[in-house]
């Protein structure tokens, strides 16, 4: 190997330490670690319950323009049509691993 290309080495090993160096930097700073999930400024906080898990509350769908109600009626009709859809898949694949739990079945004649 030359020196040129001996120093063009150096150079992109030295360059990438740097760039190695200062993205970790950069992204210390950006993301701070705490112990405790802080909410993002202007978003609802809320408590959670004292005695078991309570039902989501939709504040302020009375104040929706009609067509927003819609699409949010029609994303639930979805979200529940996906939900019923994973309930068959589960199952299906809860009696695959009954199946299988019980072993191979020979046929029967």
């Amino acid at each position: 190997m030359t020196s040129v290309g001996m120093v063009a080495l150096v150079a992109l090993v030295v360059l990438a330490i740097a760039v190695g160096a200062w993205y970790l930097a950069s992204r210390r700073r950006r993301l701070r670690v705490t112990s405790v999930m802080v909410p993002e400024p202007g978003m609802p906080v809320r408590v959670p319950p004292s005695r078991g898990p309570e039902p989501a509350v939709v504040e302020g769908v009375a104040s929706l323009p009609a067509d927003a109600r819609g699409e949010l009626l029609r994303s639930l009709e979805r979200m529940e049509g996906d939900l019923a859809a994973l309930r068959t898949e589960v199952e299906r694949m809860r009696e695959q691993v009954r199946r299988s739990a019980r072993g191979p079945e020979t046929p029967r004649r």
